[in-house]
């Protein structure tokens, strides 16, 4: 009965082996004792059963302490991915920053160019719809941003063959072949994919 005691405290300190090991030790410790004491067991079966019994104590208090165990270096670990996780995420927010702030800083240089242009410029999307026109492009149609916003890339292109006056008053004569290449390399540029 004295041996309950150590085989506790040897599970709760080292874990379930170092237990099991302890309670099987008890064994000849016990025989010992006996011998010592010059007196004999009641039964090597009652021997056997209290060694198993302490061997099922190591078990369960070696088992709860490696269980603990686990759990203390789980913690310990989440605890660590945590520190580690916040410190990326505190490092992307501020990469997010910067690039947010650096592609405000040339989405306004670009604004700018587009609009100072003097060469008339149109932007569309993927259905061929005018998306954004620079002034000189509405200056050189006359036309308002409105008129403009939404309308397929095609209507601002000569399509039929014959003479057309500029602004300056010039003459310009498109004839078929001319039309042809426009709509094929209209065409081309809308293929291609935006970088």
């Amino acid at each position: 009965m004295l041996a309950i005691i150590p085989v506790m405290t040897v599970s709760l300190l080292y874990g379930m082996w170092p237990g099991i090991c302890f309670a099987i030790l008890t064994l000849p410790l016990n025989l010992l004792l006996y011998l010592l004491n010059n007196t004999q067991p009641a039964s090597h079966t009652s021997l056997m059963f209290g060694t198993i019994g302490l061997i099922a104590i190591a078990v369960v208090l070696g088992r709860m302490k490696d269980i603990s165990k686990l759990l203390k270096m789980e913690v310990i670990e989440r605890h660590r991915a945590e520190k580690e996780l916040k410190k990326h995420k505190d490092v992307l927010a501020l990469t997010i920053q910067q690039k947010t702030g650096e592609l405000k800083s040339t989405n306004e240089q670009l604004e700018y160019l587009l609009e100072a242009s003097l060469d008339p410029i149109i932007i569309s999307g993927k259905a061929a719809s005018v998306i954004r026109a620079n002034k000189a492009f509405l200056r050189l149609l006359n036309y308002s941003e409105q008129e403009v916003l939404g309308e397929h890339l095609n209507s601002f292109f000569i399509l039929t063959p014959g003479s057309y006056e500029t602004n300056t008053g010039d003459l310009i004569e498109f004839c078929q072949k001319d039309v042809d290449e426009a709509v094929e390399k209209v065409g081309e540029l809308l293929k291609q994919e935006p970088p």
